[in-house]
This record gives structure tokens, sequence and C-alpha cells, in this order.
């Protein structure tokens, strides 16, 4: 596809703060918010065809950039491979997470949004989230570096990847960050930065509103009579509402042995700095 509007792609990792980012990227006036998060078309929705994917950034100002944020393209090499593939080429930005928490997290993830979860060891060993064969991984195989070595190899230094920890204990600079790697005119300041914490590990859920936001007919429907900002609104409103009588683990959990080299993957990768390209340097304040 080589009139592709112009793209930034948050690809994961599951679980590294990307429904935060996606509430508070889309306050950036050079940001184009679709009203549904994980537009997904490389991957979940690819079926439906280039123009469904152009009717969602149909509104799209020809400065902006159009934001797309499906953290599941992470563990996807048909992801990957159609992504590298568009014109213009998007720029893709990957949250890495230590990898004990990141499974353990994603599996608490999966089990609130009711599917059908094995024991969490045989997650680790392989698991289909929504029974999709394209979209199958093993956690204790190497996946997560395996797919690391995939999205470097495939967009080089059109990759940013920031440490999960960075982005809990300094997110300002994390977004400070991504409007450098844009190019985007700043915006985000200690005067105009709002956090939100959303969809967190103990965020409650309700059943009736996840089947709702997972009918695609639906979100559709109202998407023709109800304003992408307004349901943008509503979603933040309901993530904000469900986590706001959360008490957070205290405990850390102990290591995974199957995810050992993983861990060291994630732990060389941010040896100098929680920002890197995906060519291992550094982003630099200039960059």
């Amino acid at each position: 596809m080589n009139d592709a509007p112009r793209l930034f792609v948050i690809a994961g990792m599951p679980r590294t703060g990307t429904t935060s980012l996606y509430h508070i990227l889309g306050d950036h006036p050079e940001i184009f918010q679709p009203f549904r998060k994980e537009v997904g078309y490389f991957l979940l929705n690819h079926d439906r065809g280039p123009e469904w994917f152009r009717r969602v950034y149909d509104r799209m100002g020809p400065r902006q950039v159009g934001l797309d944020v499906t953290p599941e393209y992470f563990f996807s090499p048909f992801a990957v491979e159609r992504l590298a593939a568009i014109a213009p080429a998007p720029r893709i930005a990957i949250g890495v997470r230590d990898p004990n928490e990141m499974a353990r997290s994603l599996y608490r993830e999966y089990a609130r949004r009711r599917f059908r979860m094995p024991p969490f060891d045989e997650f680790l060993q392989e698991f289909s989230p929504r029974g999709m064969e394209r979209l199958r991984f093993s956690l204790a195989g190497g996946d997560i570096s395996r797919r690391l070595a995939d999205w470097r190899a495939a967009f080089g230094d059109r990759l940013l990847l920031y440490d999960y920890r960075l982005l809990r204990r300094d997110p300002l600079r994390v977004l400070q960050a991504m409007e450098r790697f844009l190019g985007l005119a700043p915006h985000f300041t200690p005067a105009t930065f709002e956090n939100l914490y959303l969809n967190t590990d103990v965020r409650r859920n309700s059943r009736l509103v996840s089947q709702l936001f997972g009918r695609e007919r639906l979100i559709a429907a109202l998407h023709a009579v109800v304003p992408g900002k307004v349901l943008t609104r509503l979603a933040r409103a309901f993530y904000e509402a469900s986590a706001a009588d959360a008490l957070p683990e205290t405990t850390p959990a102990p290591p995974i042995p199957a995810l050992a080299a993983d861990c060291l993957t994630v732990a060389r990768l941010f040896a100098q700095s929680g920002l890197v390209l995906g060519s291992g340097a550094p982003l630099g304040d200039g960059t």
C-alpha cells in the first residue's frame, strides 16, 4: 500500500502503558487520535481491506501523524512484514517490560477479558489469544527476544524502544522523546502534562463493557452517530473509574526460569539508556 497515512504505531509490548499513551498522545495537536485505540489493521483487521483502513484516518489533518496503538502487533511476524511494506514508512515505538512482570500481567489481563485461559505454565509454553492462529506465541520459547530482533531488523532507527520502568518513573521524558522521534513541535511540558494510569494490572473489569467494546458492528454504528472524541472520552472515563479503588501489589513475584534469557536481552538493551533506537543507539536530545 503506497498511499497510507503518515503513521506512528505503538506496536506493544502488551502491558507497557499503551492505553495511557494512547489517551495522553491524543492531546498533542499534531497527532490524530482515531476513536479506536487498537486500529489493528496490520493484524486483526487486515481482511477489511485498505479502504476500511483509510476511513479510520479520513478526518486526519494534512500535517498530523495518525496514531495506531495495537500492542498485539508485537508478537506477529505478519504485522512486521505489512508495516514494513507500506509507504510512507511508519515510525514505530515499542515499550519493553521485564519479561517476568509482562508475562504475569498479560495472563491476568487475558483472564480479565474472559478468555479461556490454561494454567499459567501452559500459557507460557504457547498461547493464541482470541483463538487466532495468526497470533500464536511462546513466551517460554524465547519469543520476546526473537520478536525484538525482528522489529529492530525491519525498522532500524525508525523504531523507538522505551523501558517501561522509565515510563512509570518519568513519563514526561518518554513523551518528549516521542515528539523528537516524530519531528513534532513540543507540546508536553510540566505545565501541560497530565499523567494517566489506565488499564492497570489491578483494574476491575466489567464483562458487559468488555463484550460491547468487542463488537465491531456496534462500534462502527456508534462512530457513525457519535463524534470520535466523545467515544474516546467515554473509554477514558471507564478506565479511570475501573481503577479508582484498586490497590497495587506490593510483594514481588519470583523470577520465571524459562524467561531468564529474555530478561538478559532486555537488561542489555537498556544498559545505557531507557530510550534507544532500533540500532541500539540511545535517543539523544537532538535526535
